[in-house]
């Protein structure tokens, strides 16, 4: 009888081990899900508008030493030189029903990539008449080389939102 206290301290290691593998497991299998970002410049439009047209939208994912990041596209001989542009519809609707007249620049030199995802929010001078207008851009990786999100763009007793997807060729196409 003595060996009985012995065998329930090392059934309940056991027991504490299998509960910490099946955790760690788990972890793995969501970090698996989410798509990695395929380092790239990124081109799209908002959802319906069709492509190459004045409300199209372009970054680059870099990485750098302090993780991934959205940053101006070094995309030469377009408009999207040196810029982070946010898909809109103002550019190509009309300026009352999408808020912005110009294309919807960002005033930021990049932000994080977390979690196959990102998030910046701002003013930029897009309004009529260079009005500043809030700026809400968001983004996710639904796969390695395609993102899907939502520029919301309010101020000036003005709101719009355009769904937009995004991508970038894939290496060898």
């Amino acid at each position: 009888m003595a060996d009985e206290p012995e065998r329930k301290l090392v059934r309940g290691a056991v027991a504490v081990v299998g509960v910490g593998l099946v955790g760690a497991l788990v972890g793995a299998t969501v970090a698996v899900a989410r798509p990695q970002p395929l380092a790239g410049i990124y081109h799209g439009t908002a959802n319906g508008t069709g492509s190459h047209n004045r409300g199209a939208g372009c970054f680059q994912q870099k990485p750098t030493v302090f993780g991934k990041r959205v940053k101006p596209a070094n995309d030469h001989g377009t408009r999207c030189r040196d810029q982070i542009i946010a898909p809109s519809v103002g550019p190509v609707i009309d300026a009352r029903k999408g808020c912005n007249a110009k294309p919807a620049v960002l005033d930021t030199g990049g932000f994080p990539i977390q979690k196959a995802g990102f998030h910046y929010k701002g003013r930029a001078r897009i309004g009529r008449h260079g009005r500043a207008l809030t700026v809400d851009f968001r983004g996710r990786w639904v796969a390695r080389t395609r993102v899907v999100g939502t520029t919301q763009i309010s101020g000036a007793g003005c709101s719009s939102t355009a769904r937009w997807t995004m991508t970038t060729p894939s290496p060898g196409s």
